[in-house]
């Protein structure tokens, strides 16, 4: 009786590490499939904002500077 109890025991605590196995499994290839090229996306599209605007603010001074040069002249 007792060697059966134990047996069970040891088949839960079994059970409980193989879903927990396969449920980090699952987590993690959703994390790689959906997640990280979201978030890829997202630090791409968040580059090419900050450089258009970077070149928007340095395109419009050196307009404002060329202004300036040639009035002065």
């Amino acid at each position: 009786m007792i060697g059966a109890m134990i047996c069970l025991r040891v088949a839960l605590s079994f059970v409980r590490f193989l879903v927990a196995f396969i449920l980090a499994f699952a987590v993690t290839q959703a994390v790689c499939a959906y997640v990280l090229p979201i978030l890829a996306l997202a630090l791409q599209l968040g580059g090419v904002f900050c450089y258009s605007t970077h070149l928007q603010r340095y395109s419009s001074t050196s307009v404002v500077k060329g202004v300036a040069n040639v009035e002065d002249e």
